[in-house]
């Protein structure tokens, strides 16, 4: 249930994948993401643990003013909870990671056995899940919803690195930053390829029924212009019938004229 985009030369554009290599390509790409997300999910970690022990020793500080012991405690304890929302949304990343790569997985190996490509598989999907429905519109719903949760993620996950230090205890924010930046934005067109697919099956489908419409009018005005045709024909011979024979249905109607004007 997938067509794949990826991500060109110049950074801000998006081409329809036709090859299943760049399928791989793309889960590969979520699989760095993975990996980058457990070391800097370490690094959260041990920063919280510093920034404890940190709060810990302020806190024992017994000649140091109060106002500046208070001050100091908040901006750690703001810097901790933001570490914490960090490992939080890492987590989350790579959770969404995980089933969006089982899933491209899983979608790759059945549409490679059925001979398609990426565009293929997505309209026949598509097609399926509109006209079928059942357990194909709920796999269709659940994929889409799967690369949507990916790019949900690492937006958000995106947004707090942006609130945190690039430099110090957390050294991998930057390269986990470049690659939340381009799996979001492949799954968030790869979902508006979904969409397009699903909108152009039923645009076809609403043309076939309203060709089908327009058919069977023309059907019945058809068998509505015979039937008329025949009750004509039928009323023609019923007159020609009632006529003697010898008449014309002028000499006929001349009779019955000078019957009438006859004193």
């Amino acid at each position: 249930m997938l067509a794949m985009l990826t991500y060109s030369e110049s950074g801000n554009a998006f081409t329809w994948a036709t090859e299943w290599t760049q399928i791989a390509n793309f889960i590969k790409l979520m699989d760095s993401g993975i990996k980058e997300g457990i070391m800097l999910e370490n690094q959260a970690q041990a920063e919280i643990t510093r920034i404890n022990t940190l709060m810990d020793a302020e806190k024992n500080l017994v000649n140091a003013p109060a106002d500046l012991i208070r001050s100091t405690l908040a901006v750690y304890k703001t810097q901790r909870q933001r570490t914490q929302q960090l490992l939080n949304d890492l987590n989350a990343m790579q959770t969404s990671y995980q089933q969006a790569t089982q899933m491209l997985g899983s979608r790759m190996v059945e549409a490679q056995a059925l001979g398609t490509n990426p565009q293929q598989y997505l309209e026949m999907e598509a097609q399926l899940a509109a006209t079928k429905g059942g357990q194909y519109q709920t796999a269709y719903q659940r994929d889409t919803q799967t690369l949507q949760d990916v790019a949900d993620k690492s937006a958000s996950l995106e947004n707090m690195m942006t609130q945190l230090p690039s430099q110090g205890n957390l050294e991998g924010l930057d390269k986990l930053n470049t690659l939340m930046a381009m799996v979001a934005g492949e799954t968030v067109n790869l979902n508006r390829q979904f969409a397009q697919a699903s909108a152009e099956h039923h645009a076809q489908q609403a043309y076939h029924t309203q060709q089908q419409q327009t058919d069977v009018a023309q059907q019945q005005r058809a068998a509505l212009q015979w039937a008329q045709q025949q009750q004509a024909e039928q009323q023609q011979v019923s007159s020609s019938a009632n006529t003697p024979s010898g008449y014309s249905q002028s000499q006929m109607e001349h009779k019955a004229w000078a019957a009438a004007i006859t004193p």
